[in-house]
């Protein structure tokens, strides 16, 4: 309602120029100042009377249309003064004109009533708002716990049994027959050994190696196996091996053995034996070569001398000879010499210290001698003593070998040389 007062008001004040001016343009305009202005406030006045749109905070009561009485004076008569007719001489119709001599002058006298006193009507009363009841205080949420991220799971996707045509199939009639659901058929198993490395001990008899599939085959599958030649020695250690496994339907492992030699060489710690599977017939092959290890039990050979005593001319070498308790398969070194012992003297007889070294080892077959002949010992010294010098003694040993001589010594490690003069 306000609003539309206002946009009321706002176009009274707007037309209210446009009006008095169209109208004052169609109407003629009154002879006197006087009765232009009366003309123009009974305008504004019928204006305002059509177009003023009342609000509840003011009321306007439209000002009548002024009335304009009309006064007839008596002429005044030729030379007659105006004060004895009423009318003050020389007075002018309204215009500032002088009435004519003789002339009646109306005299216009206009009833203006005051303005029109605006009646405020009381404005309404605000109503107080409601008080605001505050919000509860927020309780924090507890902080979320990550949920494990579920593993999608997909249902199968069924498998769609083709339709074959009527009398294919083994069903008979027109239904086609039924298909079975067709599997999946792995391919040819790939066949290797179970262990990169075998390990045995000498004394075990028989070497088990087992071969493998990958997968159970639906055909029989063949390879070849066969060991070569390594730091073991075949026949000394080892019997040679080889041959064919073959895998019936559904087998997916098998052995074979080598036969393994129980000597009394003293071999090394470790010998080895190449193991290879070729040739596979319905499968590939994997790991298609092994290691046999053989593990040595027999101890180090004893070492002596074959005799307790030996006899020599003064002027020539001595020659002894010394055993071995068992073959040995490594390197066997043994140093031997003058003790100090015997009725030969020092320096006159026979040099000392001096001493002979000698090193032995395997053969082809890896098994070494058990009897050697040592004869570089030189300490002997032929000297010019008249011939009836009696025979003279040196004791000659074996000395206690080191870790690496590969021997042991307990009994015959020392033997008598008896010297002669030629």
């Amino acid at each position: 309602m306000k609003r539309l007062a206002r946009l009321a008001r706002l176009g009274l004040i707007t037309l209210v120029p446009i009006l008095v001016a169209v109208v004052c343009t169609v109407r003629p305009p009154p002879a006197t100042e006087e009765a232009r202005r009366i003309v123009v406030r009974g305008i504004i006045d019928e204006i305002v009377e059509d177009f003023l749109v009342v609000t509840p905070f003011a009321t306007f009561t439209p000002t009548p249309t002024p009335t304009i009485t009309a006064t007839a004076v008596a002429a005044r008569p030729e030379g007659g003064s105006g004060e004895e007719a009423g009318t003050p001489g020389g007075a002018d119709i309204g215009d500032g004109t002088p009435a004519p001599e003789g002339a009646a002058t109306v005299a216009a006298a206009s009833t203006l009533p005051p303005n029109p006193t605006a009646t405020a009507s009381p404005a309404p009363t605000a109503t107080s708002l409601p008080t605001a009841t505050p919000l509860p205080t927020a309780t924090p949420l507890p902080t979320p716990t990550a949920m494990p991220s579920p593993t999608p799971t997909f249902p199968p996707i069924p498998s769609s049994t083709p339709t074959l045509p009527p009398g294919v199939g083994g069903g008979g009639g027109d239904d086609g027959g039924t298909v079975p659901t067709p599997t999946n058929t792995p391919g040819p198993p790939v066949i290797s050994f179970s262990s990169a490395v075998y390990n045995v001990a000498e004394g075990v008899g028989n070497a088990m190696i087992t071969v493998v599939l990958s997968h159970a085959a639906n055909q029989a599958v063949s390879v070849n196996f066969s060991t070569g030649q390594g730091s073991a020695f075949a026949p000394n250690d080892y019997t040679p091996a080889g041959g064919t496994l073959t895998f019936a339907i559904g087998e997916t492992s098998k052995t074979f053995s080598v036969p393994i030699v129980d000597d009394n060489v003293d071999d090394p710690d470790t010998e080895t034996i190449p193991l290879t599977l070729n040739a596979p017939i319905n499968g590939s092959l994997g790991t298609s070569a092994a290691t046999l290890q053989i593990s040595d039990n027999d101890p180090l050979p004893v070492i002596m001398f074959d005799s307790s005593a030996y006899l020599t001319l003064e002027s020539t070498t001595p020659v002894f000879t010394v055993t071995l308790n068992r073959p040995s398969g490594k390197f066997v070194s043994l140093t031997y010499g003058p003790n100090g012992n015997g009725s030969a003297t020092v320096g006159t007889d026979y040099a000392f210290p001096s001493f002979g070294v000698t090193a032995f080892g395997p053969d082809v077959t890896g098994v070494s001698s058990t009897t050697v002949t040592i004869n570089n010992w030189l300490g002997l010294i032929n000297n010019a003593e008249p011939p009836t010098e009696p025979d003279e003694t040196v004791v000659i040993e074996i000395f206690n070998p080191p870790a690496t001589a590969n021997f042991t010594r307990t009994i015959l490690f020392t033997t008598t040389l008896t010297v002669r003069d030629p």
